[in-house]
């Protein structure tokens, strides 16, 4: 403990022309404030409680509503006593428009019941809920008819739909963006893309909205499912031009009807290209996405364009994109068929983490180019590999083709064994692929020989 101070002195050596020195501080007693700053608190308390108790007669008085809007004021006055009066008018109006949100939804549970049972089941259902809902008159605000044109739609119903739009028209009903673009969905499902088109650059510039990308798409879908690319990529340049920014989306739905179309002029994949470039010149990262590499490469593949699906690749990899194993062994099927060995390598080794469908075309690709030692050593690093499950019955049966065509007789001993040692059962598969070799070796007595040892 700290030692003791001295003892004052007495009152004939007492100074009293200076005051007294103060104690010194200490943890555990501080020095107290004064009786003056207490005093300051009592008021400034008095004075919020004095605020806060006429803020709640003044909001109890203008409450004439239901009970809850009263508990709600009274909430108002507690928090405006707490807090000195501040920042009480934001959350009281917040709580005001969930309390009334969730009344509006307590309200409509009925009828967005009864729409919901409509849109998840048949068209002759659809029709009764809007027959039923028309006569009740129910279809009279917005939201219900939002609800209603969605549920038409579902069931490409536009003649329906037709005579809701004019009936909230007749009702002064207020047009939003959602309504006009169920209303074109319907028209657009329904194969009717040039009124469903009308719908969305037309009326929603009448009614003084502004089209979305995702009101637009179902109008592009319905181009390319009747085989229009043309009106599905002069809409996509429409877009542009009235200053609506194209969704990665909108590119791909054109993309598709480009790909998919049948053509008698020849191929359009340089067109598909150009779009998918066209995308990576925008500078977003969003776009182009891994969909759109991929329709690319699916059309590569069966063109047999090796050297533009190595380019799609590493396009791919320029942009942060991982490419799926699906596109990766479309690549190297298309440059195993165009035997191009090399290519395949390279664009193997480049793969971080390979699946076991991406080693079976890579086995494919080597097959097809006739080395079968890397098939075998392929097949090797498959077994060493731990993060892939053990080799299937089909890559070895690739393996055991490639040897027997391409290989010697040793090879296809080696293949053998190891599928003993993985506990890979032979199927006919196996055996048919063994004989099959047999068409094309020299020395049949040999080969047979050594087949007749895994019999």
């Amino acid at each position: 403990p700290p030692p003791r101070p001295p003892p004052p002195p007495p009152n004939d050596e007492l100074d009293v022309s200076h005051p007294m020195p103060r104690p010194p501080r200490c943890k555990r007693h501080p020095v107290t404030r004064s009786n003056h700053h207490h005093r300051r608190r009592s008021l400034k308390w008095d004075e919020s409680r004095e605020k806060g108790s006429e803020e709640a007669k003044r909001s109890l008085a203008r409450s004439q509503g239901s009970e809850e809007d009263a508990g709600m004021e009274k909430q108002q006055a507690s928090m405006a006593r707490g807090n000195g009066g501040r920042g009480r008018g934001v959350w009281f109006r917040r709580k005001r428009e969930e309390a009334q949100k969730t009344r509006q939804e307590q309200e409509l549970e009925p009828l967005l019941a009864l729409i919901h049972d409509g849109y998840h089941r048949n068209s002759k259902r659809a029709i009764e809920v809007f027959e039923t809902l028309r006569a009740d008159g129910s279809l009279t605000t917005t939201q219900v008819c939002n609800r209603v044109m969605s549920m038409l739609a579902e069931h490409q119903l536009w003649r329906q739909a037709d005579s809701l739009y004019r009936d909230m028209i007749s009702q002064g009903a207020e047009m939003t963006v959602a309504t006009l673009a169920s209303l074109a969905n319907a028209h657009a499902k329904a194969g009717r893309a040039y009124e469903a088109e009308r719908l969305i650059f037309e009326t929603m510039q009448e009614h003084g909205l502004r089209p979305n990308p995702r009101a637009i798409t179902p109008v592009l879908m319905a181009f390319v499912r009747s085989h229009r690319w043309e009106g599905a990529l002069r809409l996509l340049r429409r877009m542009k031009c009235i200053g609506i920014n194209p969704t990665s989306i909108n590119y791909n739905v054109v993309i598709q009807g480009v790909l998919r179309s049948p053509s008698k002029s020849g191929s359009r994949f340089p067109m598909a290209n150009s779009l998918v470039m066209e995308m990576e010149c925008r500078n977003d990262p969003r776009m182009p996405d891994t969909l759109s590499y991929s329709l690319l490469t699916d059309r590569a593949m069966r063109e047999g364009r090796w050297r533009e699906s190595v380019d799609i690749f590493k396009r791919m990899s320029s942009r942060s994109l991982q490419p799926d194993g699906v596109a990766i062994a479309q690549i190297l099927q298309t440059c195993g068929k165009a035997r191009k060995w090399q290519a395949a390598t390279e664009l193997f080794n480049v793969v971080t983490k390979p699946v076991p469908y991406v080693y079976g075309a890579m086995l494919k690709a080597m097959t097809d180019c006739g080395e079968w030692s890397r098939v075998i050593y392929y097949l090797r690093e498959c077994i060493m590999d731990p993060s892939v499950p053990t080799p299937n019955q089909v890559m070895f049966n690739i393996a055991l083709d490639a040897a027997a065509r391409h290989g010697p007789s040793h090879a296809v001993l080696e293949v053998l064994k190891m599928m003993q040692e993985n506990d890979v059962a032979k199927t006919a598969i196996t055996y048919n692929t063994l004989l099959n070799g047999l068409l094309h070796r020299a020395s049949h007595q040999c080969f047979f020989g050594l087949f007749s040892l895994y019999l």
